[in-house]
């Protein structure tokens, strides 16, 4: 058996080494196809993050206490919420607990928090609701009640917000899907080009008596290492192209677009996926595209 292993083994690199050509140009198709997979699922994790993020905050009604607020109105405040059927979960937040939530936005500029006259964050109650689009019911129960300063919420912009990210999400899924069958189509014609090309080899094994197996595993593994190599280099590139775009964006925004709501792009993940797919399409690629020369 590992003679065998080792003979198909062989037989692939040489059958690599021999037909650089070929090999190379089944690479960058798989490149291609790879990358334009990577950036996609990139986009369409970003937007789902993205959309996630909006809803959590659009689906909390802050409500600022007054400075003079009793623990009594307190109470009742909290109760008013717990008691409304559109209101999930209730969390007091402290004025301390506001101005450490300031501190971490503004960490990169702590100056701002240090020139602060005391801590001019009010208490507040953060009401999460069941659905968004409760906000303005739940708002207006609260807002003309004793104690309460401010009431807050994500409003129409908010609304509209969601519905970008959830349309973006599908329109980025809908786009990977089609790419995804593009990408086979595209990695399958050129590995057909590439057997083409070495047809006769194949002629000549069948008429030795090789067994379909036995002609079929050297391409087989070809495909394998083309797949494994084409992957390095996808996940390579798309890896840069987020840490470059993220640091592009940081600079300019004081804030990361790209790491919202989701936290960091799950890249381990988003490898993984690559290097399952360019091992797939390689080997699926060689053998559909071997049928035509394996009959007998």
């Amino acid at each position: 058996m590992r003679t065998r292993i080792n003979f198909y083994m062989s037989e692939a690199l040489r059958s690599l080494s021999t037909n650089k050509a070929t090999s190379i140009a089944a690479v960058i198709a798989m490149l291609v196809a790879l990358l334009i997979v990577g950036i996609t699922a990139v986009g369409f994790l970003k937007a789902r993050a993205a959309g996630d993020s909006i809803q959590r905050d659009a689906s909390t009604v802050n409500v600022f206490l007054e400075e003079t607020v009793t623990d009594a109105q307190i109470n009742a405040l909290t109760a008013s919420l717990d008691r409304d059927p559109n209101v999930s979960n209730v969390t007091f937040v402290t004025k301390e607990a506001a101005l450490e939530r300031a501190r971490k936005i503004f960490k990169e500029s702590p100056d701002v928090i240090k020139n602060l006259p005391g801590n001019p964050f009010p208490a507040s109650l953060e009401a999460t609701l069941t659905n968004p689009k409760s906000m303005d019911a739940v708002a207006k129960g609260v807002r003309d009640q004793a104690g309460v300063a401010e009431v807050k919420t994500g409003g129409e912009n908010a609304r509209r917000a969601i519905n970008v990210a959830q349309w973006a999400t599908g329109v980025f899924f809908a786009i990977g899907i089609g790419i995804l069958v593009a990408a086979t189509v595209l990695v399958a014609n050129t590995i057909r080009l590439s057997i083409y090309s070495r047809r006769r080899e194949i002629e000549v094994m069948k008429l030795v008596g090789a067994s379909n197996s036995f002609v079929r595993m050297p391409f087989m593994i070809e495909g394998l290492l083309c797949g494994i190599f084409a992957s390095l280099l996808a996940m390579a590139t798309v890896y840069g192209l987020v840490t470059f775009l993220s640091g592009k964006f940081s600079d300019l925004l004081d804030s990361n677009p790209l790491d919202s709501g989701g936290g960091d792009v799950p890249l381990a993940l988003i490898s993984f996926g690559l290097l399952v797919l360019g091992i797939t399409l390689g080997m699926f690629g060689s053998a559909t595209s071997m049928r035509k020369y394996l009959r007998t």
